[in-house]
């Protein structure tokens, strides 16, 4: 290998190096097959007639993408491309605005949250006063699971059991794609 080549390699790999993202900062992921969310509607009203399993807890299947954004030790959701599925004839007439039967009004929902560090990569909203919501997060995955339950006050809950995978950037993607062309076009590694 000659010092040009050498030279070479060592600045396409310090460019890969800058690349890699270094913390959870406006990541995206990809929200896993089995999620989902729960509605749970007051028990002092009539409930939601339709919802399965029954009129006063509407289940949904959760899909779609969802960013993090972790800045110190708050955890936020700045933005989420959510899917429902399940309970069709609800999402298409909700019943009331307060509803959480919509991916729209979970999304809104979401963009709301911040969350705090509790212990070692677990987060939970403060105040936490009704809240079992607890988001926890790694270098690749994230779980969101819980929620609120306001209805032993005659209000009403919901819960999350969410689970996502980070997607790769793009850019990452093309760098290390640029990388495995440089090594599969240099002269040392043609003669392997």
């Amino acid at each position: 290998m000659t010092r040009g080549s050498l030279k070479a390699s060592a600045l396409l790999f310090g460019v890969l190096s800058l690349a890699v993202p270094a913390t959870a900062a406006g990541q995206q992921f990809e929200i896993l097959p089995g999620s989902k969310f729960t509605f749970l509607p007051s028990g002092e009203g009539p409930g939601i007639p339709g919802c399965n399993p029954s009129d006063f807890q509407c289940d949904f299947g959760l899909s779609g993408q969802i960013a993090v954004d972790l800045q110190g030790n708050t955890l936020t959701f700045p933005g989420a491309a959510l899917a429902f599925s399940g309970n069709e004839a609800v999402q298409d007439n909700p019943p009331f605005s307060a509803a959480l039967v919509t991916a729209g009004r979970v999304e809104e929902l979401l963009a709301g949250f911040e969350l705090s560090f509790a212990d070692p990569s677990v987060y939970r909203p403060v105040p936490h006063f009704f809240e079992t919501l607890e988001a926890t997060l790694t270098d690749d995955e994230l779980r969101i699971t819980g929620g609120f339950d306001q209805r032993p006050v005659d209000g009403h809950g919901y819960s999350f059991d969410l689970r996502a995978v980070v997607v790769p950037e793009p850019s990452t993607l093309a760098l290390f794609g640029l990388a495995a062309l440089f090594l599969l076009w240099h002269p040392y590694c043609r003669r392997i």
